[in-house]
């Protein structure tokens, strides 16, 4: 099986698109497949990572087109389009967004939907603001949500035991957030800081997370916390909800732990009383909800559940006009785009 990934962006730390796209690419490759990733902007540091678990990263403008691939996954706005310019051959495609709030998150626009034998949403939040703002019927997307890879869901050495107060907590955010520099200051707890903005830009594994009593993050990250039975207390830049719950973790899903359920803004030292006081009622509910997230969010049930939903046979896509003239915008917007960083 030869499998593709579109992503605008290999580079810039891990971030939410390289991750996605990394671990599903990971997955195909221990399925023996051939993978590849297109992308337009790619650090040494990503390719490494990539080739080093035998993916294949090219530059989108060099991306080989004379073979066709089985599957792509299509992330960002502008690619599949320009590649679409290319010539690719293909038998299957899923648009995959991951953010409606970005223009170059978006899918592409109807003229394109016939190409595609799925529209992903990782979150009903997308789904909604397709909705609201685009006049989108929720009808055209599925919703598939973020996953977390193997390593995290089938490690052995997963959270078993508590210690009776918090004494390490972990910070993973790519953003400042005062309040949450202000917790070292104040020396309650000992806190390690992980993400772009704090010089500790690493990929977070199970090994790094099982240090700590609790994890403050948003995003995926708390899916990975959860999935090791770790007591997760969702904050970042949106405020969040504090610790997520039996009770609250239906709600913070549809908006992909994001913090915009309730966006709840804190002090450090409201935090630090909110970090407090649930702690036991986390360390309680951990075990459950880490049941809750292997079950939900485990990358094989997510990608084996696209797979199933794809046609047998591939169906003929004739391209309109107004298919024609954008692919030819975003391709005259990533030629630009190359230009720049030519020169």
């Amino acid at each position: 099986m030869r499998v593709l990934f579109l992503c605008m962006q290999m580079n810039s730390g891990f971030h939410g698109s390289m991750l996605h796209v990394l671990e599903y690419a990971e997955y195909f490759i221990q399925k023996n497949a051939d993978v590849h990733i297109g992308s337009v902007f790619i650090s040494e540091e990503n390719r490494k990572i990539a080739e080093d678990r035998g993916i294949h990263v090219h530059s989108l403008r060099e991306l080989p087109v004379d073979t066709k691939y089985d599957l792509v996954f299509a992330l960002h706005l502008l690619l599949f389009p320009y590649m679409v310019c290319r010539d690719l051959k293909y038998d299957h495609a899923i648009a995959v967004t991951l953010s409606a709030f970005l223009p170059v998150e978006k899918v592409p626009p109807s003229p394109f939907w016939s190409c595609f034998d799925l529209m992903v949403c990782i979150s009903d939040e997308i789904i909604d603001m397709y909705q609201k703002y685009f006049n989108i019927n929720p009808k055209y997307f599925t919703r598939i949500p973020n996953h977390v890879p193997l390593r995290f869901y089938d490690h052995v050495n997963i959270k078993q035991e508590w210690n009776a107060e918090i004494k390490k907590i972990c910070v993973v955010s790519n953003y400042y957030i005062p309040e949450l520099s202000q917790l070292a200051e104040l020396k309650t707890f000992e806190i390690d800081y992980y993400g772009s903005n704090y010089n500790n830009n690493v990929l977070i594994t199970p090994d790094i997370l099982l240090n700590y009593d609790v994890i403050i993050t948003i995003g995926k990250t708390v899916q990975y916390g959860l999935s090791l039975g770790i007591p997760v207390f969702e904050y970042d830049h949106f405020g969040g909800c504090g610790y997520i719950t039996l009770e609250n973790i239906n709600e913070e899903e549809k908006m992909n732990f994001s913090g915009r359920t309730t966006k709840l803004k804190m002090t450090a030292e409201e935090m630090i009383l909110r970090l407090q006081s649930g702690y036991d009622r986390a360390c309680a509910e951990a075990a459950e909800l880490r049941t809750i997230a292997c079950d939900r969010y485990a990358i094989d049930k997510l990608i084996e559940k696209q797979l199933a939903m794809l046609p047998r046979e591939r169906a003929p896509r004739a391209l309109s006009r107004d298919a024609h003239l954008f692919a030819n915008a975003c391709t005259a917007a990533i030629n630009y785009i190359y230009y720049a960083l030519d020169h």
